[in-house]
């Protein structure tokens, strides 16, 4: 049977929770553009993975993911509100990309890299009970 949460989503999940406690000590402005950054970053990253395997392709897809969608607003708030480009809003996305994409380039893990720490840690064993037989 599937399950319906993924590690992925718990990841999100966590990290959206973690980054909610830092929302009053910026304006509601740059907390929606680093919400917004962090979101499609994450988007960006997941399906990137979900296609190469690569953890260092997938960080950069999340980076130009948030990058992206944070050019694509800034150039819309500038036609419809008659603004300038805000490069801090730019800014505030790009870091919720950067962050979500930090983060789960740390907490994922290839399966080659599970099954080499399986190895080791084996192996460690392996050497412990040898040292305890040559003891005894």
């Amino acid at each position: 049977m599937e399950r319906y949460i993924t590690r992925a989503n718990w990841r999100f999940i966590i990290a959206t929770l973690l980054t909610c406690n830092i929302y009053g000590q910026f304006e509601s402005d740059k907390l929606s553009h680093f919400l917004g950054g962090y979101s499609s970053g994450a988007l960006a990253y997941e399906y990137t993975y979900q296609k190469t395997k690569n953890k260092n392709k997938a960080f950069v897809g999340g980076l130009l993911g948030s990058l992206v969608v944070g050019s694509a607003k800034e150039f819309y708030d500038s036609k419809q509100l008659n603004n300038s480009f805000d490069t801090n809003d730019l800014l505030a996305t790009f870091t919720g990309g950067l962050i979500v994409s930090v983060t789960f380039n740390i907490l994922k893990k290839n399966k080659n890299e599970k099954i080499n720490n399986n190895l080791v840690r084996n192996y460690r064993k392996y050497k412990r009970k040898q040292s305890r037989k040559k003891e005894k």
